[in-house]
């Protein structure tokens, strides 16, 4: 079955940035809460990931949570509405085209003031209409709260995505949809919820405010209660992550967020920014991801546990063979479960030769030290036989996921072409602003690490302080 995703764009959208929440996740998601759900980047993984129990999602948008009830309730009569849209508006000439979009963008807003539940379902249809047609999928409305974004000119905008609908009307089944403030969830949320957060981002300068997304607008005040919100989940014992703008990027002496959210563990990640109607303002900009989830338990896995995964053996089967009936592939396994033996905590393993060897080192982590694992992923730390300090906080992008893998590999190769080094990983990793990769590597049993920006980040050991720096 397809797996669900985002149906419209949305400001702000955090597609691009999965990879790096996904290591927020806790290792099981089984009560999971967005009190600003927006686009649902995060929410349809989740489901797709890991089917939660109970989910609840919120938005101030109640356009947006009526779509997305008519999604869960009314699937198939909504395709119907969007199919016959697609095939009226390609039918048309540009001039046409334009003038249906302004007609369908007035009966729009006729029915968001009307309020008439009966037309839901209408709404809902001209709601990822205008989104897939107007200018750059844009959501903004005026005092008023009237849907206000001008046209787009795109010749061929897939406005009924008939599998991605089925898709999502699947996985929404089991959540629960509220429209209203955010604190309204306050009673669905206890210590066993995951909850992310992404608010109306803090404007990096005046004119980046220009949007509004509802009839409401988010200041720095309510930021600020927002954190004392956040502070009091936290207190309860919540694990949650953060989504907000870094306002470092305008201005290196604001610490905003950084004072706000001192209790917490602040990262600051790369995506690209494409809302700016001036093209040449768009592009990379850090972002904040701020979370009180101190470890990615699902990197906390000895071989035996992994073994046990049925995932994992699927794509053991793949890569390397299936052990019930190919020798080599059986002899892998004997020889991974026997080197896991020797696996002591807050050591990092990884392949360095033939199967069966075993190294430490930057790499698979293969203990059960938390803290150790924890002290790796940000930065600093000793452990083994010597000495690892990284300097500058390597950025490494995650593509632990075999499908984002694939697509960066893809993309990499689009852009600077194919060789047998590889090297196009390091181009388009360092282009997008990362130090280095994260993936998945069947045949070292786990997680592995490839650093590229070796003039900023410094790898130091007992053997290199002999020795010219070795990296690898």
């Amino acid at each position: 079955m397809k797996i669900a995703k985002p149906f419209i764009k949305w400001a702000g959208g955090k597609s691009q940035l999965l990879s790096e929440i996904r290591r927020k996740y806790p290792s099981k998601i089984e009560r999971y809460c967005e009190p600003f759900v927006g686009g649902g980047a995060v929410l349809f993984d989740v489901l797709s990931n890991y089917q939660p129990k109970e989910v609840l999602i919120n938005d101030i948008n109640a356009e947006l949570i009526n779509t997305y009830r008519q999604i869960k309730e009314n699937c198939e009569p909504l395709i119907s509405l969007l199919s016959d849209l697609q095939s009226q508006y390609k039918s048309l000439s540009e001039e046409e085209r334009k003038a249906l979009y302004f007609a369908k963008r007035d009966r729009y807003n006729s029915l968001k003031i009307n309020g008439n539940e009966a037309e839901n379902l209408e709404k809902a249809a001209l709601f990822i209409f205008i989104n897939k047609t107007c200018f750059n999928g844009l959501y903004r409305v005026n005092s008023k709260g009237l849907f206000n974004v001008p046209w787009n000119y795109a010749k061929n905008p897939l406005i009924c995505d008939e599998e991605n609908l089925r898709a999502c009307s699947v996985v929404l089944q089991n959540v629960q949809m509220t429209t209203g403030d955010y604190s309204q969830c306050k009673d669905f949320i206890n210590k066993d919820t995951f909850i992310y957060i992404d608010p109306p981002y803090r404007p990096l300068n005046q004119t980046s405010a220009f949007t509004s997304y509802s009839e409401n607008d988010f200041s720095d005040t309510q930021q600020i209660e927002l954190g004392k919100f956040i502070e009091f989940i936290a207190n309860k014992g919540v694990q949650f992550a953060v989504s907000n703008s870094d306002p470092k990027n305008t201005n290196e002496n604001d610490n905003f967020f950084d004072d706000l959210y001192s209790k917490f563990l602040i990262e600051r990640v790369f995506a690209s920014r494409a809302i700016n109607s001036n093209g040449s303002k768009r592009g990379k900009i850090s972002e904040l991801l701020i979370t009180n989830v101190s470890k990615a338990s699902e990197f906390e896995l000895t071989a035996e546990d992994l073994f046990q995964l049925p995932e994992y053996q699927e794509i053991f089967s793949e890569q390397i063979g299936d052990p019930n009936i190919d020798k080599y592939a059986k002899t892998k396994v004997v020889k991974d479960l026997a080197k896991s033996k020797n696996y002591k905590p807050g050591y990092f393993y990884h392949a360095i030769g033939g199967t069966g060897e075993s190294g430490v080192g930057e790499g698979l982590y293969l203990g059960k030290d938390s803290k150790a694992l924890f002290n790796f992923y940000n930065g600093e730390g000793e452990f083994g036989s010597g000495v690892i300090t990284y300097y500058g906080f390597p950025n490494f992008i995650d593509l632990s996921r075999m499908d984002d893998f694939d697509s960066f590999e893809n993309e990499a190769i689009k852009e600077f072409g194919k060789d047998s080094k590889k090297s196009y990983f390091q181009k388009l990793a360092l282009a997008k602003g990362y130090d280095g990769i994260r993936y998945y590597d069947i045949c070292a049993t786990g997680e592995e690490f490839v650093l590229y920006n070796t003039d900023k980040v410094k790898q130091i050991s007992k053997k290199a302080k002999k020795q010219s720096l070795e990296w690898w």
